[in-house]
């Protein structure tokens, strides 16, 4: 018992550490445009009315999950698929946002959540990612996928990794805590 003490000091001691290293050396974290939450809205209009830009995240409501893909620009997204031909490997695929929402047609809602406070918890607790990675290099690494085959694992290889991997360099999944 009195180790698991010592073990929380140690992290959160650590934490505080990384917070005021990074805020000196990246301070706009917290003000970053990156830091984007939007509301929930039906695809349909969700691209006329929203200030979705190159490479947010998009979170597509699916009742007891969310699926995620990154935004291509023109209506697309690149995001991993939930189908799959064998159940343990999908294609990673560049896709209409409206058809991708359209799959569960009576879950259509979609969203902006970049989960950059998520991504500075990460990088706060000395884990790999760069939070300040260029739109380039984040699309770059999502349009690379594009077309290959990855082996899917609920909790520690899917959509979500894929997209905070594209956009952070560090895949993390919010919804399996990992």
């Amino acid at each position: 018992m009195r180790d698991s003490t010592y073990i929380k000091v140690f992290s959160t001691a650590r934490c505080i550490f990384h917070y005021f290293q990074i805020r000196m050396f990246h301070p706009n974290i917290g003000t970053d445009p990156q830091h984007k939450e939007g509301s929930w809205m039906e695809a349909d209009v969700f691209l006329q009315d929203s200030d979705v830009e190159l490479a947010d995240l998009i979170c597509f409501y699916r009742g007891w999950y969310y699926h995620w893909g990154i935004y291509d620009g023109d209506g697309y997204v690149i995001h991993v698929p939930a189908e799959s031909k064998n159940g343990i490997q999908c294609t990673i695929r560049r896709e209409n946002l409206v058809d991708v929402a359209k799959k569960v047609p009576e879950k259509t809602r979609v969203r902006i959540d970049n989960l950059y406070p998520a991504a500075c918890s990460f990088y706060c607790n000395g884990l790999k990612g760069d939070l300040q990675r260029s739109i380039e290099t984040q699309l770059e690494a999502a349009r690379n996928m594009i077309g290959q085959t990855v082996d899917y694992n609920f909790l520690t290889n899917n959509c979500e990794h894929f997209v905070t991997r594209c956009k952070y360099g560090y895949g993390f999944c919010t919804q399996a805590g990992t």
